[in-house]
């Protein structure tokens, strides 16, 4: 289970926390995009948008077998 999963105030402090660094990293990358842009260039930027889809791409894969998994399980079950 994550922080957020939790009802005290710890756990919410530190998922609001986490949300926070999460949107100031985001900002400070938005800031420096035309730098970032610059400096890794046309191949660069195409490189690291195929690896984004790629990683994109293993988490659905993933949540769809985890789905399946839980669907098999119960499936066997009840056929046994």
């Amino acid at each position: 289970m994550g922080y957020a999963a939790g009802f005290d105030l710890i756990h919410i402090i530190l998922s609001l926390l986490a949300f926070g660094v999460m949107c100031g990293i985001t900002y400070m990358c938005f800031r420096g995009s035309k730098q970032i842009v610059e400096h890794l260039g046309q191949n660069g930027i195409n490189v690291i948008t195929r690896l984004m889809g790629l990683i994109l791409a293993t988490m659905g894969v993933g949540m769809i077998l985890a789905g399946l998994d839980t669907n098999v399980h119960t499936l066997i079950a009840a056929i046994s």
